[in-house]
């Protein structure tokens, strides 16, 4: 791998080495408007006959290289006159040119020309992050789609300082879920799964996408529950040109394809269990009397009420499936009004098999516990946007989005080995969860008049998420005996659970600009003053019921076919039994509220932009519960004031020198706040604390940033946070067995480095990213864990992910193209789980994987993609630490697995 890496290097290396001998073409645009030369941004400026070129930046400039000789150059912007001129270039020269463009036809008096930034393209965001008062990073969905990023979070894991644990545990700087935070276009959303603020990102597919931003440094327009990263994704923008799409693909994974596959029974129909919807169908099987919270004793049925068993189906993996469709138009309307549209529809599914083994150890390393398992996973996502945006002119605009996604995974997890006990157990678990997700918004855009202008924006979620019929069944034998019998000693064995989940949230704000000063590019200054709310309400109830096989306890059974022994004749003779065991500590319903006002002054002198920002916010949080017969609770806290700087300096032309601070706030989530015992058997058990309180932040970035060329990129970031009262998972012992709750811990410290790096030379192009993440955490004495002081969890210390790839055009005017990529990622060794009562601290061992991307447009309306992932195909591997009798410290693997290699390919087709 190492080699591998530094081939890349080496590569990338040369390519900048042979780039530099050429000459360079460098200038600028401009317009006449009202007697004065303006910029003129977002033109394209290129060598007939060649594919050299750029795009001019906000300022009107352009720069980009090409080999000497004798070329004509032309400029071309929409509604203006295409500009040429001859040009000679010489090796190691330079030419700098200003030219002013020239609208076409007549210029009609009193009419804007309002130009559209194409905020997908990677040349028009790193444009917006040189002249960002406020650092952001962004990643547009060309990007997304040349690094063959099929979602959300795979993309995101490719930005500097990003990792991610599976698809829904996102770290950014060593952070996890609880400091971070998630915007959609600008506006906070509710989340379906109950466990993470953050919803997981591997259910936005890139299909909706116009990219994303991540927003490190804390803005005062933002709330200020993060010290992480603020992240943004913004949906795709309605469409100027009418067009439509149509994508169609396939796809499979090399351990599943044609392999054995397992799944449960379900009451759902074939369609709905293809499309992952039917969650009704699942709970509606549970007998009435058991939809009730309370405890009732054991109860003879004629027949399993729940109309599923615990036998499973045993198949083949077939090939992945995707599908999409994306159109839209704008219509003229009167008095020079239009309406913009945009619709997508998508859906993809996938199968995965996991073959691995999982271990427990005690305190001194020896093996409490060893199953080897099997997993087998049927994953959906189906997803629809519109887009509505009413252009009543150039200076006033109303939006409409509306967002729909329901995501599922389909799970059977079988575990065979040797319990804690001694015996041999077989321990078969189906699990069936439901994502779903309804977002709309509307925003407005108006200027006053004058120097005043005002957004507000307003949206509505709704987030559902369902567990409908998780079973769990478990079989035994001693180790001397060839057969299994029915496990009944402890009744979380052998149940049926399910749970439902809703959260509605509300938010709304409006923002006013005024610009104070602009005189010239050089001297201009603003304030910002605004207001948010957000209003969220979530509700959660479980249902768990238990199986009582003590008369069938001797029999033998297969746990392959267990209908031999778990059928409804053995219902009828009274040998099974049901009780209901659903409490009303597995229910809770809980809301906050927050209330916000915030002001920045932006000022620009020279080469010197200041913004001060602050922000005046109020949490309140109430969750009704009960634990231990005691009903919990209510967080509120005082109105605070968080403060922010942010100020740049130009050194030049194309290099600023950042630096931000802040300070910010880490509320509980619910689920940490609520005493709610959640468990699975087999897994390990949580329940929240409701004695937590609020942590404080306080930031500081210092970053420099090069922009060499247009699209180019070279950035370095210092940045340091110490962590007032943060909250962090601990290990505690909940039920007489090991598991996990939170509480706030002493000072924490995170601090660290990262270089960022993107070029593009000739056909070739390429990014670096690589980050040093320092985190210190103290734990109370009091507390279970084994080591007091350690890293933050799930923060992986040194970050790389790199990129390299190739663009060969062909055709008519090069108007066909193909490119190629290769993309690496690599995480270190990271803590995953902290040890408790003398248990040592569980780590994932250090992954790299590698990726390649390839797609072509064949013609204007056909174009065809390709996609290889997870080319290693390492195993995923956790090691745990112990001491031994000498108290000698040592490490020993606790679970490996790997996920297979990936190959999909994909056709689309333009109307």
């Amino acid at each position: 791998m190492n080699k591998q890496f530094l081939l890349i290097t080496i590569i990338f290396v040369l390519q900048v080495t042979v780039y530099s001998q050429n000459g360079t073409i460098s200038g600028k645009l401009t317009e006449n408007q009202n007697g004065q030369q303006v910029p003129l941004p977002f033109a394209n400026i290129f060598l007939e006959g060649t594919t050299m070129g750029s795009t001019s930046d906000f300022d009107g400039n352009f720069r980009f290289q090409a080999p000497s000789g004798n070329y004509t150059l032309m400029c071309s912007f929409m509604g203006y006159e295409t500009f040429k001129r001859a040009v000679v270039l010489s090796p190691g020269g330079s030419l700098e040119l200003t030219i002013e463009m020239k609208p076409e036809g007549v210029a009609l008096e009193g009419v804007d020309v309002v130009a559209k930034v194409n905020r997908e393209s990677e040349l028009a965001l790193v444009m917006e992050q040189k002249e960002a008062t406020v650092s952001v990073e962004r990643l547009g969905a060309r990007e997304l789609s040349r690094k063959g990023a099929s979602n959300v979070a795979a993309g995101v894991k490719k930005m500097v300082g990003v990792s991610m644990i599976g698809n829904d545990q996102l770290f950014v700087r060593g952070m996890g879920d609880r400091y971070n935070s998630l915007m959609l276009n600008g506006l906070p959303l509710a989340s379906p799964n109950p466990d993470k603020k953050i919803i997981p990102l591997d259910i936005f597919p890139s299909e909706i996408v116009q990219n994303i931003g991540l927003s490190k440094v804390f803005d005062v327009q933002n709330y200020a529950s993060y010290a992480g990263a603020n992240i943004d994704i913004v949906t795709k923008d309605y469409a100027e040109e009418p067009f439509m799409e149509i994508k169609i693909g396939t796809g499979f994974n090399t351990l599943a394809l044609n392999k054995t596959f397992k799944s449960a029974t379900s009451p759902a129909s074939n369609v709905e269990s293809f499309f992952g919807v039917g969650a009704k169908n699942r709970y509606n099987a549970m007998p009435e009397d058991f939809k009730q919270i309370t405890i009732t004793p054991n109860k003879y049925y004629t027949e399993d009420p729940y109309g599923s068993s615990f036998a499973y189906k045993t198949t083949e993996g077939k090939p992945e499936l995707s599908l999409g469709i994306t159109g839209g138009r704008t219509f003229k309307l009167r008095n020079d009004q239009k309406l913009g549209t945009l619709f997508t529809v998508a859906f993809d599914n996938k199968y995965e098999t996991v073959t691995g083994y999982d271990n427990i150890l005690n305190a001194q390393g020896g093996i409490n516990s060893s199953y080897d398992y099997q997993k087998y996973t049927y994953e959906t996502n189906l997803t629809g946007l519109a887009n509505l945006a009413y252009l009543i002119n150039p200076k006033h605009s109303i939006k409409y989005n509306f967002l729909l996604i329901n995501s599922s995974e389909d799970r059977f997890k079988v575990k065979e080995g040797k319990s804690a006990e001694g015996d041999i157990r077989t321990i078969n678990n189906y699990r069936m969860r439901i994502y779903r997700l309804y977002n709309s918004q509307l925003i407005g855009d108006h200027q006053l008049g004058g120097h005043l202008s005002l957004e507000w924006k307003s949206s509505y979620s709704i987030a559902y998420s369902t567990e409908p019929d998780r079973r769990t069944m478990t079989y035994e034998r001693d180790v001397d005996e060839s057969y299994f019998t029915l496990y009944t000693l402890d009744q979380q064995g052998s149940m049926r659970y399910f749970n439902e989940f809703n959260e509605k949230e509300i938010n709304g704000g409006a923002k006013l600009k005024y610009i104070l000063s602009e005189k010239n590019e050089i001297k201009k200054s603003w304030i910002h003053v605004g207001v948010d709310g957000r209003k969220k309400d979530r509700d959660f109830k479980a249902n768990k019921s238990y199986y009582t096989l003590d008369a069938l306890t001797n029999d033998s059974i297969n746990p392959s076919n267990p209908t031999d022994l778990l059928n409804d004749q053995n219902f009828v003779d009274s040998l099974i039994q049901l009780k209901n065991f659903s409490i009303k500590e597995d229910q809770y319903d809980a809301n906050f509220t927050t209330l916000a006002g915030f002001a920045d002054y932006v000022n620009t002198f020279g080469a010197f932009t200041m913004d001060l920002g602050i922000r005046w916010e109020y949490f309140f949080m109430e969750s009704n519960f009960l634990y231990g017969g005691v009903k919990y609770g209510k967080i509120k806290v005082p109105a605070g004031i968080y403060p922010s700087v942010n100020l740049k300096y130009s050194l030049n032309e194309k290099m600023n020198l950042r630096f931000g601070a802040s300070r910010t706030v880490t509320y509980p989530s619910f689920t940490e706040f609520a005493p709610l015992l959640y468990s699975e058997y087999g897994e390990l058990s949580s329940i929240g604390n409701p004695e937590l309180t609020t942590g404080f932040n306080n930031n500081v970035d210092i970053k420099w940033e090069l922009f060499p060329n247009p699209g180019d990129l070279v950035s370095v970031n210092l940045f340091g946070k110490l962590l007032q009262d943060p909250i962090e998972k601990t290990a505690i012992t909940v039920a007489g067995d090991q598991g996990y709750s939170y509480q706030n811990t002493e000072d924490g410290l995170v601090g660290g480095i990262e270089i960022d790096a993107k070029k593009k030379w000739n056909q070739f192009f390429g990014g670096l990213n690589f980050s040093y993440i320092y985190s210190h955490i103290k734990l109370p004495e009091s507390s279970a864990n084994t080591t007091k002081e350690r890293e933050l969890q799930g923060a992986s210390p040194i970050l790389i992910n790199a990129d390299l790839g190739y663009l060969f055009k062909f055709g008519l005017d090069d108007k066909n193209e193909i490119s190629a990529s290769f993309v690496y990622n690599y995480y270190s060794k990271r803590l995953f789980a902290v040890g408790v009562s003398g248990r040592g601290d569980i780590y994932e061992n250090a992954f790299h994987t590698l990726d390649f991307v390839a797609k072509s447009n064949i013609n204007e309306k056909w174009e065809i993609g390709f996609k290889a992932r997870n080319l290693f195909d390492q195993n995923i591997e956790f090691i745990q630490e112990y001491f031994d009798a000498n108290n000698i410290k040592g490490e020993k693997s606790i679970e490996k697995y790997n996920k297979g290699q990936s190959l999909s390919m994909s056709v689309t087709y333009n109307f």
